[in-house]
């Protein structure tokens, strides 16, 4: 006959081993896999460049990047040059822009000469019946450099400016006099080129959400009459 205090030990054991293995339901592990974080909303975007320099960027970062926003830019023969100056920027509002959310400037080495690209950003910051405000965000591309400097003279922004969280390192005086005010005062930002689709779609959406909240952007700059000149390597003057 086995002893009682035996079996009553050989129990409890039995009893501890079935407790160890059991889990309540409200009380089981998480899994070790997470969900990942949802992508920013998909939105229209109006893709501002130096067409005559950077168009194989822009085919680049439009085909890369498709599946981050829809295209909603000028191409090539869209628009006659020769038509007069109002008649281009009504063109350029009211058939290209009009329909966009979020407007982004492709930042290369001669961008902020361009009549076409200061008129697609003052258009796409202007709040009318017809048309609305679209958010505004610029984009480095690899042509994109630094400006020169002179012995005897500084520029009155240097250092260079730095944005976060993404660091694009860039210099306010060669990049769309324009889109500077309005970084300026906090409505857009300057980001590199982007390391993934995801995060393209989070700055676009940033700059969408920004659109209609303060600071307003920044309008009183006047409009270029014609493109600046090449031999100009900065908009700003440079000062002793």
């Amino acid at each position: 006959m086995k002893h009682p205090i035996i079996e009553q030990s050989s129990l409890v054991r039995i009893l501890i081993f079935r407790h160890d293995h059991y889990t309540h339901p409200r009380e089981q592990r998480r899994p070790m896999y997470f969900n990942p974080r949802p992508l920013a909303p998909r939105h229209k975007v109006f893709l501002s460049y130096h067409h005559a320099s950077d168009q194989a960027y822009k085919d680049q970062f439009a085909s890369y990047f498709a599946d981050a926003f829809d295209d909603y830019s000028v191409r090539n023969g869209d628009i006659d040059d020769n038509l007069p100056t109002e008649r281009l920027r009504q063109i350029i509002r009211d058939q290209h822009i009009r329909d966009a959310t979020v407007t982004v400037v492709l930042i290369g080495a001669g961008t902020w000469r361009r009549k076409h690209v200061d008129w697609e950003i003052d258009s796409s910051l202007r709040h009318t019946r017809l048309n609305s405000r679209t958010g505004l965000l610029g984009i480095l591309l690899a042509n994109y450099s630094l400006p020169p400097r002179w012995d005897g003279f500084r520029w009155r922004n240097w250092p260079t400016l730095h944005t976060e969280p993404a660091l694009a390192t860039y210099c306010p005086n060669n990049i769309p006099p324009r889109l500077w005010d309005n970084v300026a005062n906090g409505f857009a930002t300057i980001r590199p080129w982007p390391s993934s689709l995801s995060q393209l779609r989070e700055w676009i959406d940033e700059a969408y959400q920004r659109r209609h909240r303060d600071p307003p952007p920044n309008l009183a700059r006047d409009r270029f009459g014609a493109n600046r000149s090449t031999d100009m390597v900065a908009w700003e003057p440079l000062v002793r």
